[in-house]
């Protein structure tokens, strides 16, 4: 059993591969030759990367030099070539720092400017890189002066450990034993439907009010009121990313229909690109969203539905595209504990449970840690039931009824004794007016006994009962068909066991 205390750290540590090196800073140098000798032979290139490449992404001083000096020469609507990179950095006295004309001239011996977004995308990807195991290092190193405690140190050393070992390559494992690991609660939003910091599913087929219910809890958040069952206690905001609802006819009246904190209820449309431009939002760029947490600091967030979100690259039904979204999607949820709640529609194919209904990849539902169910109400085709299918954290919550208004507001009307598969069984289907009066027609004959199907059939017709409407009956009561003779035509026959057979 350890000793140690949770939180405590070795002081002054360091973090070495297992040969005992500290890992190599990711850059690599001659990438940025390519990417510098690129923006000289293109002289447009530079205008499609200037606001996405920051200086610091050069590693090298001296490409860090030249670029900056590109950027000035493409503020200033100068051209970039050998003769104008010269005259820049000359009055500055950095042409030498640099290694003078010649290490310019060496740049532009790139065969081609072909490959120069790829190379940028990359050139940023290591600049990130450096600048994670940066950070977390001074923050650790901050923490370790007595700037932080003990526990903040703790989660970085942790942290950085992780960071290093996947941008170094090493490939070691990561391990942490379960004594070093202190307990955590699950605090609840809406006990037991709903609980911060995790992901929900609300699945349901169009039209029965799975919007209706997600804003129904969004006003019940921002009020602090109550829900059927607990009482939230202080307002809060929420986040909604809507995908086929209008915020202004729609959202916005229910909403306010439901009593909820307008100011409280923020909706994310998109985010800026670099000229300003609205972008939709996408799940597998979280960056917008960890944003929009920062600022908004939301309990809930709310995605509607989840497959309007996924991203144009992501396949809902293959678990290894879902799979990596929702794990980044989960994390954030736990690092802000927030609730995150995705709406979902159900497949057309019935399945044997309702934890398997829902739209993609069974991922999906295996990841969430509470799903919820809305249905039709069988007995009550103007009620609404929701109901819990899955719930791994506690037990499932019980049943609830609600109402839609004629206004589109809901209104909760008591429990309910259903179950999420009682709620998407199959329903059997009334018989049709026709096909009831063909049975009870075939019933009437055949109990007299074994009858032709000729004369089934033109008594049938006199009736005005058609020959497929015949057939069906049949194969509903289990009517038997009999050969009366080697030579003879067929019969049918009720089965021998059953003289009155129930229509």
């Amino acid at each position: 059993m350890s000793n140690r205390n949770v939180g405590d750290v070795p002081r002054g540590r360091k973090f070495r591969d297992p040969g005992g090196q500290i890992p190599p800073i990711q850059a690599d140098h001659d990438l940025e030759r390519a990417v510098l000798g690129a923006l000289l032979i293109d002289g447009e290139g530079i205008k499609r990367i200037a606001d996405e490449v920051v200086p610091s992404a050069f590693h090298l001083p001296r490409h860090r030099m030249v670029y900056e000096a590109m950027l000035r020469l493409n503020r200033s609507g100068r051209s970039i070539d050998l003769l104008s990179l010269k005259h820049d950095l000359e009055p500055q006295n950095l042409l030498d720092q640099i290694g003078g004309l010649p290490f310019i001239a060496e740049l532009i011996e790139q065969p081609t400017a072909a490959y120069l977004d790829t190379h940028v995308q990359i050139l940023m990807e290591l600049h990130r890189r450096r600048q994670m195991i940066r950070s977390t290092e001074d923050a650790l190193s901050a923490a370790e002066r007595g700037e932080g405690s003990a526990a903040i140190a703790s989660e970085l050393t942790q942290t950085l450990d992780r960071v290093v070992a996947r941008v170094s390559g090493s490939g070691q494992p990561i391990l942490l034993a379960a004594a070093d690991v202190a307990p955590e609660s699950v605090e609840p939003l809406w006990a037991p439907y709903i609980l911060r910091g995790k992901f929900h599913l609300l699945e349901g087929d169009p039209g029965l009010g799975k919007t209706q219910l997600a804003l129904a809890i969004c006003a019940a958040v921002t009020r602090g009121c109550e829900l059927p069952g607990a009482v939230l206690g202080r307002a809060e905001n929420v986040l909604y990313m809507t995908g086929e609802d209008g915020i202004g006819d729609t959202l916005r009246p229910r909403l306010e229909a439901l009593g909820a904190d307008l100011d409280r209820a923020i909706f994310l449309e998109g985010k800026s690109d670099s000229r300003g431009r609205s972008e939709p939002v996408s799940l597998s760029d979280l960056e917008p969203i960890e944003r929009a947490f920062q600022q908004v600091e939301p309990a809930l967030l709310v995605i509607d539905p989840l497959q309007a979100f996924l991203g144009a690259g992501v396949d809902m039904h293959r678990a290894n595209e879902v799979r990596p979204v929702l794990h980044q999607l989960g994390r954030l949820a736990q690092r802000y504990g927030c609730a995150i709640i995705a709406v979902r529609h159900l497949r057309k194919a019935v399945a044997d449970r309702a934890v398997h209904r829902g739209l993609g990849s069974v991922d999906i539902a295996a990841y969430a840690r509470s799903i919820l169910v809305v249905g039709e109400d069988p007995s009550d085709p103007k009620r609404r039931i929701v109901a819990h299918a899955k719930q791994n954290l506690d037990c499932k919550g019980q049943a609830l009824g609600f109402r839609i208004s004629n206004s589109g507001v809901l209104e909760w009307d008591g429990e309910s004794s259903l179950t999420a598969d009682d709620l998407l069984a199959p329903r059997k289907q009334p018989r049709e007016p026709q096909h009831q009066r063909g049975t009870e027609w075939l019933v009437e004959r055949l109990l007299r006994g074994p009858t032709a199907v000729t004369e089934l059939k033109q008594d049938a017709a006199a009736e005005g009962i058609s020959w497929r409407t015949l057939e069906r009956a049949k194969a509903d009561l289990g009517a038997l068909s009999l050969k009366t003779a080697m030579t003879g035509g067929w019969c049918w026959a009720l089965p021998e066991d059953r003289q009155a057979p129930p229509i």
